[in-house]
């Protein structure tokens, strides 16, 4: 038998998985929403420079993974990418604008086997890419914001079915708990 403290301790501790699930599961949606509003944007013609695959590296924070806190003076690492390595020009009213960002969602890679060579997402995304005339989105509150391929946040749906779990699971808790009260 559970004590009654012992009971209202972790329907608290349910109570708060489940808000933060709820929390999770807003974000995901705000992603999947943000992914989406880019994705009608403004179009223009604009003139593509370049566009190549490239081995960069790119700096992520590296911190122990059961560290709570976050450091005063993080330390970062330098990992090898894939990346779409694009440069456009595109006019917006009067005024000449250049861009670098190649689709709407980082689709960077880790290089983890220089051998193997970039994911299929990215050889597709730089199929489509020929210097020459070429679509570009950009953000009408700040034109200097722009793409040349919309590609659907990947973390949106993960991040929103991560959040339903949890809330499904602190649910599943908090009733067993009340099952379990019972005579």
């Amino acid at each position: 038998m559970i004590s009654p403290e012992l009971s209202i301790r972790l329907l608290l501790f349910c109570a708060v998985i489940a808000a933060a699930g709820a929390a999770v599961t807003g974000y995901g949606v705000w992603l999947g929403r943000a992914s989406e509003a880019s994705r009608d944007w403004p179009v223009v013609t604009g003139q593509l420079l370049h566009a190549q695959l490239a081995l960069k590296d790119q700096d992520r924070l590296s911190q122990p993974k059961r560290q709570q806190v976050k450091p005063e003076n993080p330390i970062y690492r330098t990992v090898r990418v894939w990346d779409l390595d694009v440069a456009y020009r595109y006019r917006v009213g009067d005024r000449e604008y250049t861009g670098s960002t190649a689709t709407s969602t980082l689709l960077a890679e880790d290089a983890l086997d220089d051998a193997r060579g970039p994911g299929e997402s990215l050889r597709a995304a730089a199929a489509r890419l020929r210097p020459g005339p070429v679509p570009v989105h950009y953000d009408p509150d700040r034109p200097d914001r722009s793409f040349l391929i919309h590609v659907p946040d990947p973390q949106a749906p993960h991040t929103v079915r991560f959040g339903l779990w949890m809330m499904a699971g602190a649910v599943a808790v908090a009733l067993l708990l009340v099952l379990l009260k019972r005579p």
